[in-house]
């Protein structure tokens, strides 16, 4: 698995360095992200993402109003789209556009509406343990579709700033507890991103605090992210304040120079039975140097195919179960099929130990072999193995050790 896991993602590293298909109209907006998911199957989600500013951060990070009252306004509209070969090799990528407006003292009628920058990436999670931790690396690229010069030509606001960008880099998640409804980790990680057109190298990085249902319910995450500059921006000053000003109002949502922030991010959302997530998003930032000091909103809704949500429908690596003898009976507590963890009511009491084997029934119905990973004295993790039925675990499965063969 983790070999052939290895070839996916170095062609799908590949392809990211040749093709292009996500937003990421500005990186302010479009957060580096965990695309990681939770197993084999497609999603769509379609987002739409309000943004809007009237001041920047300066050099020394001091905010200031942009000249004249100008307020820019952008609305992304976005289809994010990924698709999980088995739990551990993942593409993804964006479709978006996006309509801008610009508002200010003596300004014309100021607004455009086309496609922006598209995105195309790979994910792999290169490592994961018994207790769930895990280590995943990603690389994607985005390129500019559209022109800014046509927007010269007809006095309108740039679309982007017209920079090819390639990211590569690792998330690390951490579960922090596990319950019989939700799980909480620990998300975050950083990358490297290479731009074109002299623009600076840059790390991003994301720290998150998830929620997650094992079924159906609440989501949320709260935490933090940013954009470190490496300073080495090669482009003119007075060429790259004519852009600004003409392209965006004078906002540094374009072409700024070295452009570092931090922003606290937000998230609530509702998992429901039947695979569909909604999720309301906020970031405001609260540091930055060369940057735009603008709030931003988004709605979004996430549909999933094939099993790759939390309540995935088992869809990989299914076969016919073969039956065996069993000569211990218990009960499952809790299930994240997320990280293919199980924890049942029995442990070292009942006598449990690491690497036995369980299976899981459900009304008479033998849907999943498991491993015993981890032992306390009244309960125990199981990592699953593999599914004999297109069916989820449930809370309060039957859970049958499996009788050792001499």
């Amino acid at each position: 698995m983790k070999t052939q896991g290895s070839r996916y993602m170095l062609c799908g590293l590949f392809l990211s360095m040749l093709f292009s298909f996500n937003a990421s109209a500005h990186p302010l907006i479009e957060a580096w992200q965990n695309r990681t998911g939770a197993g084999q199957g497609f999603s769509i989600g379609p987002r739409l993402t309000y943004f809007n500013t009237n001041q920047n951060y300066d050099l020394t990070g001091q905010s200031f109003l942009l000249t004249n009252n100008i307020n820019a306004q952008r609305f992304y509209i976005d289809a994010d789209v990924s698709y999980g070969f088995d739990e551990s090799f993942f593409i993804f990528g964006r479709i978006s556009a996006l309509y801008t407006k610009i508002t200010g003292v003596g300004l014309s009628d100021q607004s455009i509406f086309g496609l922006s920058d598209q995105m195309l990436g790979s994910a792999y999670r290169l490592f994961q343990n018994s207790s769930g931790v895990s280590i995943n690396l990603q690389g994607e690229v985005t390129l500019p579709a559209y022109v800014n010069a046509n927007s010269v030509i007809n006095s309108k606001p740039f679309l982007g700033d017209g920079s090819t960008d390639f990211t590569i880099g690792a998330f690390a998640e951490i579960p922090i507890t596990s319950q019989p409804t939700y799980l909480m980790y620990l998300d975050g990680g950083a990358g490297f991103t290479m731009r074109s057109k002299g623009y600076s190298s840059a790390v991003p990085w994301n720290v998150l605090l998830k929620r997650y249902p094992t079924i159906n319910g609440m989501t949320f995450g709260l935490g933090m992210r940013g954009n470190l500059s490496m300073e080495t921006d090669l482009t003119n000053a007075t060429n790259a304040a004519l852009d600004q000003n003409r392209g965006a109002g004078g906002s540094y949502i374009i072409n700024a120079i070295n452009p570092s922030w931090t922003l606290v991010q937000a998230s609530v959302g509702y998992q429901t039975k039947d695979n569909i997530n909604y999720t309301l998003s906020g970031a405001i930032p609260v540091a930055g140097k060369n940057s735009p000091e603008g709030m931003q909103v988004s709605f979004g809704v996430q549909f999933d195919f094939g099993g790759s949500s939390n309540k995935k429908t088992l869809s990989h690596n299914v076969r016919p179960g073969t039956f065996k003898q069993y000569d211990l009976q218990g009960k499952v507590l809790s299930v994240n099929d997320q990280l293919y963890l199980v924890k049942i009511d029995q442990g070292s009491d009942q006598g449990v130990e690491k690497g036995q084997i369980f299976d899981i029934f459900i009304e008479n119905k033998m849907v999943a072999r498991t491993k015993v990973t981890n032992v306390k004295s009244d309960e125990s993790a199981l990592r699953v193995l593999e599914y004999f039925k297109e069916q989820s675990i449930e809370v309060d499965a039957i859970a049958k050790r499996v009788v050792q063969d001499p």
